[in-house]
């Protein structure tokens, strides 16, 4: 499980320390403006007079040393915003919002080591992973049904591993509470679950799911798979909107808050209404209550409202 968008295959070059050291002393000196405090964990923006901290893309945790090693998350909102720390209006509504929700949606991870809460917000985040990622990779090499459906529950474990529940001590209870939920979602009976994961432990990495993915499917178009082809993939069709967006979208293939970001924002704003997840989710997905009821809950944790 990654907990930072930075540590993902897209991201993980970044060079950070000079970065985290900028902005640690631009916030003892009081340079940038707290705008959230989920628990003990202050979220902070950069607005455009602050001149001394380099550009970045994503939400970005730093530990203060000079707060006891206090964590701090910032983001950087100088190309969405104008004005100064004491007073700023937001010219970008779509990109700063989105990189507010991604940052509290990360904060909730942060705060309680895992993203169980994430988790179990709903089924809609899973099944359109396996829908439109899955089912894209196997027309894109084309793989036989039986190969498809192999490929589905793979890629449904690897949701599963970027929330942190797999361990090499993962209790036979919650491993059969794993599978029955993949088996709900998929529509799949639960004995093929647990055929195709085995004792494999996944942790939600595209290199570790796609060796997964040459062991246990048996076509020799999946030896076509590779993590590089799936980013290609992922990114072309997205048709996802805004900042970054392509490594956004290659962040969200490994980072849970940031996938669960996108599936709240293709649900909720216009912007996205075209991105192949709004709709696989308004045109494929049955369960309107269920969807409803996981925006609602996303949006409570995305606002800070736990």
């Amino acid at each position: 499980m990654y907990r930072s968008s930075y540590n993902t295959m897209v991201t993980s070059n970044y060079r950070r320390d000079k970065l985290q050291q900028q902005i640690e002393a631009a916030i003892v000196k009081n340079e940038l403006t707290q705008v959230h405090a989920s628990k003990n964990t202050p979220l902070y923006i950069i607005t455009p007079e602050v001149k001394d901290v380099d550009a970045f893309a994503h939400p970005l945790s730093v530990t203060m040393s000079t707060r006891d090693d206090q964590t701090v998350f910032v983001i950087d909102t100088r190309p969405f915003v104008k004005g100064t720390a004491d007073g700023f209006s937001v010219k970008d509504t779509l990109d700063y919002e989105a990189l507010n929700a991604r940052a509290m949606l990360e904060i909730v991870m942060f705060e309680d080591g895992h993203a169980k809460e994430l988790y179990l917000a709903g089924d809609a985040p899973m099944w359109a992973m396996v829908n439109w990622l899955a089912n894209r990779i196997s027309a894109n090499i084309g793989l036989d049904p039986i190969s498809q459906v192999n490929l589905q529950i793979i890629i449904a474990l690897h949701y599963v591993g970027m929330h942190g529940f797999m361990s090499d001590d993962l209790s036979d209870s919650d491993r059969g509470r794993i599978a029955t939920r993949i088996g709900r979602v998929l529509r799949m009976p639960v004995d093929k679950v647990l055929e195709i994961w085995g004792e494999r432990t996944l942790t939600g990495q595209l290199a570790q799911t796609v060796n997964f993915a040459h062991e246990r499917i048996e076509s020799s178009r999946i030896k076509l798979l590779t993590p590089a082809m799936i980013l290609q993939l992922a990114t072309g069709t997205s048709g996802w909107r805004g900042a970054h967006a392509r490594e956004v979208v290659g962040v969200a293939l490994e980072h849970a808050p940031t996938w669960h970001f996108m599936v709240y924002a293709a649900i909720n704003s216009n912007a996205y209404k075209r991105s192949a997840v709004s709709e696989l989710l308004y045109k494929q997905y049955r369960d309107k209550d269920a969807l409803s009821t996981y925006s609602k809950t996303l949006g409570l944790l995305a606002n800070g409202e736990r």
